[in-house]
C-alpha cells in the first residue's frame, strides 16, 4: 500500500505540473495539496486496517529472506527518491512536491521496517513487528495528512 500511495502522490504532482500555462497557479497547488492530504488519510486508514487484521490473525510472513531482499531494494530506491524529491521541492518551493517526497520517505520507512521485522522473526520468532511498524507509519501518515489539510485550508482562507 505504501508503494501505491507513493504512485498516487506522484500522479497528483504530475497532474499539478502537467500544463505549463497552469503550472504556477495557486489554485492548482491548493487542489493538489488537498488531494494529497486526503490520500494520506485514506491510505493511513487502509494500512491500519491491514495491520490490525495481521495482528488479529497472527499473520507470519513465510519468506523472510526474499521479503527482506526485496525490501532492501525498495528501501534504497525510496530513500533516494525521497531525497531527490525533497531537494526539488525546496528549489521550487512546492508544498505538493514536498508531500510527494514525504510519501516516498514513508515508503522507505516501511521497507526498513519490513527488513527489521524479517531479521527479528528469523532470529527471535517475533512475528508482529511488521504490523506495529505499519501502524506507526499509518499514524504518521494520518497526522501528516491532517496537518497538510488544516494548513492548506487556513492558507486558502487567508489568501481569500
Amino acid at each position: 500500500f505504501d508503494m501505491l500511495l507513493d504512485s498516487c502522490t506522484s500522479i497528483v504532482v504530475l497532474w499539478r505540473y502537467f500544463n505549463k500555462s497552469t503550472a504556477n497557479t495557486k489554485g492548482k497547488e491548493h487542489k493538489a495539496i488537498i488531494i494529497l492530504g486526503i490520500l494520506f488519510i485514506v491510505f493511513s486508514i487502509v494500512i491500519t486496517v491491514k495491520c490490525v487484521i495481521a495482528l488479529v490473525e497472527k499473520t507470519v510472513t513465510a519468506e523472510e529472506l526474499i521479503l527482506a531482499g526485496m525490501s532492501a531494494v525498495a528501501a534504497v530506491v525510496m530513500t533516494t527518491l525521497a531525497i531527490i524529491k525533497f531537494i526539488i521541492a525546496r528549489k521550487l518551493k512546492s508544498r505538493s512536491i514536498c508531500c510527494d517526497a514525504f510519501s516516498s520517505a514513508m515508503g522507505a520507512v516501511i521497507s526498513y521496517g519490513i527488513i527489521l521485522s524479517a531479521i527479528i522473526y528469523a532470529n527471535l520468532q517475533i512475528w508482529y513487528i511488521d504490523a506495529i511498524v505499519g501502524i506507526l507509519v499509518a499514524v504518521v501518515l494520518a497526522g501528516w495528512g491532517i496537518w497538510v489539510l488544516v494548513n492548506e485550508i487556513q492558507e486558502m482562507k487567508a489568501s481569500g
